[in-house]
């Protein structure tokens, strides 16, 4: 008897420990459903009485200025940009800024006077801008050369520039031809190789130039160079 006694405290000790474990979680779920609802009642209320102002600048804003993004609108307010997107979807306006236009120059081209957003309305113009105008040497005549061009022909026309080949052909003719040196004039110049000579030996042994070169030691080309100056015709005969 004594033991079944003993069960039965033991099993009622247990049930009313579980009973107040019970009591306890329920009252704490009312105290969070509590805090809850007076978070939420506080939460409600600071909306109301700061949303009247809140949408009003928001909207403003909005109004005024399309190109101010959403991020700009919360820092001049004091909010979150995820509100104003709120804001701005319940009172139908665009959540979307407009791109702010980038300032672009005009310019007057340079050479044609047309208006354009670069310094030349064209790359023709761009080229024609770029050229030098120089006055020919010979003749007086003014033409045009690029930089490049410029720079190459100074250096290598002995600092004199010219319109064309026959401006070029003409002046240094006058400068470095026989009619600046006459003393050069009728003198009979040394060849290096006797011309009469080997031609006389192409007459004398129907040679043909290769042949002529290999037997005098004289160059190919210069044999052949030779044998034509005297207009007569070559003979292939060995």
């Amino acid at each position: 008897m004594s033991v079944e006694t003993d069960q039965q405290k033991l099993g009622v000790k247990n049930g009313y420990i579980e009973g107040q474990n019970q009591a306890r979680c329920l009252n704490q779920e009312k105290d969070k459903l509590v805090q809850q609802e007076i978070v939420g009642t506080l939460v409600i209320n600071r909306t109301n009485a700061m949303s009247a102002d809140t949408r009003q600048r928001v909207k403003e804003l909005r109004v005024t200025n399309h190109f101010m993004t959403m991020a700009e609108i919360a820092r001049v307010v004091g909010i979150t940009r995820q509100r104003v997107f709120q804001v701005l979807q319940e009172e139908g306006l665009p959540t979307k800024h407009l791109v702010r236009p980038v300032k672009k120059y005009q310019y007057n081209c340079l050479v044609c006077g047309k208006i354009s957003t670069n310094k030349f309305c064209s790359k023709e113009c761009e080229k024609q801008w770029r050229q030098i105008p120089i006055v020919c040497t010979k003749c007086g005549r003014i033409f045009f050369r690029s930089t490049t061009q410029l720079l190459h022909n100074y250096r290598t026309h002995n600092r004199s520039l010219f319109c064309s080949k026959d401006c070029a052909g003409k002046w240094i003719g006058e400068h470095y031809g026989f009619k600046s040196f006459p003393n050069h004039v009728g003198q009979c110049v040394k060849r290096k190789y006797d011309w009469d000579e080997i031609w006389k030996r192409h007459l004398e042994t129907g040679y043909s130039g290769v042949e002529l070169s290999k037997r005098l030691g004289i160059p190919e080309t210069t044999v052949s160079y030779i044998l034509s100056h005297y207009n007569k015709p070559r003979t292939n005969n060995l």
